[in-house]
């Protein structure tokens, strides 16, 4: 069984350290895991259409070109889009593997943390489906997603943090607000995955390393991080 990650220098610090661990946790279960880069998304035929109508669209919400960490997370669905024709498993290279085996994913493509597209499954040609339709939903649905997006932006500013990129979760999110039948999701925080801001987190199968969560987790438990280092800090307390 597969698993694809998708990597692009958006200078953050200590991602070679997180791909490496990324890349052994998966492997030690069972799994070949693959990390892919903008020259895959670049042989995909829909890249040059996706990518002018995805940062047009966002320049139109946010007033500015996409940044290089926004681009990067819709790119990595075209990157998937030109892998071998078989179903397999993508996530963030924070999503890291503590006791989840290899499983055979649905027929269909879904997200399996809710709209957090931090881990899905699905074949090339879903992904590829998929960002087809997300060009498709954005054109059906402009007056709407601008709205939403005004909202969503409004409450991370009033809980002090910097204005929403436009990135392929901020999208998710707001198309399960205005068509739930869009997306096809699950999210099992019982036993499938879990972040460090919630209890009995490192039990489970997967652990999404999140900044937030990771940053959290120091402040609460007295760790000295410094910035970025707080996901290594608590992956390294955690991972066995």
């Amino acid at each position: 069984m597969k698993v694809y990650s998708y990597y692009e220098n958006v200078n953050f610090n200590y991602q070679h350290e997180l791909l490496e661990i990324w890349k052994k946790s998966w492997e030690k279960m069972g799994f070949e895991a693959y990390i892919l880069n903008r020259s895959e998304a670049e042989k995909n035929i829909l890249f040059d259409e996706f990518v002018t109508k995805i940062n047009n669209f966002g320049k139109e919400l946010t007033n500015s070109d996409l940044n290089m960490y926004a681009l990067s997370c819709w790119l990595r669905w075209l990157a998937y889009g030109v892998q071998e024709e078989e179903k397999f498993y993508v996530c963030d290279y924070d999503v890291i593997n503590h006791n989840f085996y290899p499983t055979e994913p649905n027929d269909e493509l879904y997200l399996l943390d809710g709209d957090c597209p931090c881990i899905a499954s699905g074949t090339p040609s879903q992904f590829n489906n998929l960002t087809k339709e997300v060009l498709d939903f954005l054109e059906d649905n402009k007056k709407q997603i601008k709205i939403e997006y005004e909202k969503l932006n409004y409450e991370n500013k009033i809980n002090g943090r910097r204005s929403l990129p436009f990135h392929d979760q901020t999208f998710f999110e707001i198309s399960q607000k205005i068509d739930k039948n869009f997306l096809k999701t699950k999210r099992d925080r019982f036993t499938f995955l879990s972040d460090p801001s919630k209890e009995g987190f490192s039990t489970k199968q997967l652990v999404h390393y999140n900044f937030d969560s990771c940053t959290l987790f120091c402040k609460n438990h007295n760790i000295e991080y410094h910035n970025r280092d707080a996901k290594i800090k608590v992956i390294e307390k955690h991972l066995v």
